[in-house]
């Protein structure tokens, strides 16, 4: 069982952090984002410190937009503190992530309850494949993935509570059928429509 528990740990760290690995053209995406991050959509999904006046606007469609605040600090950002940047505006959105992904680790270690311990690792992987579409706008596949199986997920909960039998050969059909739509979805060849469409269900 010990064997198993740090195969998951690290499985999962590799999970995690394998989707942020950052390529050149990610690294020009995140450049032009100094003030505020977007989904394709268009809507503003979260700004630096001094422009929380633009949350939730949406770029594309609003016809006016409220006033962008431009500090001194922004306008002479290089691209070395780009990334001490990003922990300055997602901080707390980083921490929910850890704490969440920890919570699943205990779950599985502890109480070793399989069915809490994927729901709160596909939370927190979704929250940071989120923030990767937010910055980067790319890995569209896993944020379709643990979004269509956090469905599944939170169903397999609901026959839990109500005290119905939640076989783990589930799991099965609902990761396979997670996946094909995942792909169905990224090799769409428009990222962004499929994404749009997604958000809208």
């Amino acid at each position: 069982m010990k064997l198993n528990n740090l195969l998951l740990f690290f499985v999962s760290i590799f999970l995690i952090f394998g989707t942020v690995t950052i390529s050149k053209k990610s690294l020009q995406i995140l450049e032009s984002k100094r003030y505020f991050y977007t989904y394709p959509t268009g809507t503003i999904g979260n700004t630096n410190s001094a422009n929380h006046q633009l949350m939730s606007a949406n770029i594309l469609k609003d016809k006016a937009l409220p006033i962008l605040n431009i500090t001194k600090d922004d306008f002479l950002e290089t691209r070395k503190n780009h990334f001490l940047k990003l922990f300055s505006d997602f901080g707390f959105y980083f921490l929910v992530i850890f704490v969440i992904f920890f919570t699943s680790i205990y779950f599985f270690v502890k109480k070793n309850d399989l069915y809490l311990a994927l729901l709160f690792f596909c939370l927190s992987s979704l929250l940071l494949s989120n923030f990767v579409i937010l910055v980067f706008e790319s890995y569209f596949f896993f944020f379709y993935f643990f979004f269509i199986f956090l469905g599944f997920l939170i169903l397999n909960l609901g026959f839990r509570l109500k005290g119905k039998d939640n076989p783990i050969r589930w799991l099965i059909p609902e990761l396979c059928f997670s996946l094909v739509f995942s792909y169905l979805g990224y090799s769409d060849g428009n990222s962004h429509e499929s994404f749009e469409r997604l958000i809208q269900i």
